[in-house]
């Protein structure tokens, strides 16, 4: 029904794409990485996996998902009512991070894990969510109906933040 669907799989890479209902889905997958893919009712969903990454992305109802996952890192994405009602998720993880992420009604998340960081990211009802989680820190963070919400950890420093109805909050955590 009008979907677009891109992939490319190298170097024993796996990648699992579902297109549908005008859903526009690009996906890379190489040296044994493993990307599953959906987009669909006008969702565009843009993924790339290697070196034993994996990444599974969810972009429906006009939302926008961008993924990146290397080094054994994992991602979990979830876009949902997309650009004019609009989640927009950006999420890169590599080095073992783990990442899993879900934007709707707006939201918008933009998410850095790396070197076995951990991170869980919810933004929705306009909320922007900004985490970096590093060196086997952890965060869980939480922005909604308008909130804003700037997280970094880093050496094993764990932080849990929430901003709703329009609160700001900025967290740091390390060592």
């Amino acid at each position: 029904e009008g979907g677009v669907a891109s992939v490319s799989a190298s170097e024993g890479g796996v990648a699992s794409l579902s297109v549908s209902e005008g859903g526009v889905a690009s996906v890379s997958a190489s040296e044994g990485g493993v990307a599953s893919v959906s987009a669909s009712e006008g969702g565009m969903a843009y993924l790339s996996v290697s070196e034993g990454g994996a990444a599974f992305v969810s972009a429906s109802e006009g939302g926008v998902a961008s993924v990146s996952a290397s080094e054994g890192g994992v991602a979990s994405v979830s876009a949902s009512e997309g650009v004019s009602g609009g989640g927009v998720a950006s999420v890169s993880v590599s080095e073992g991070g783990v990442a899993s992420v879900s934007v709707s009604e707006g939201g918008v998340a933009s998410v850095f894990v790396s070197e076995g960081g951990v991170a869980y990211v919810s933004a929705s009802e306009g909320g922007v969510a900004s985490v970096s989680a590093s060196e086997g820190g952890v965060a869980s963070l939480s922005a909604n109906e308008g909130g804003v919400a700037s997280l970094s950890v880093s050496e094993g420093g764990a932080a849990f933040v929430s901003a709703s109805e329009g609160g700001v909050a900025s967290v740091s955590a390390s060592e």
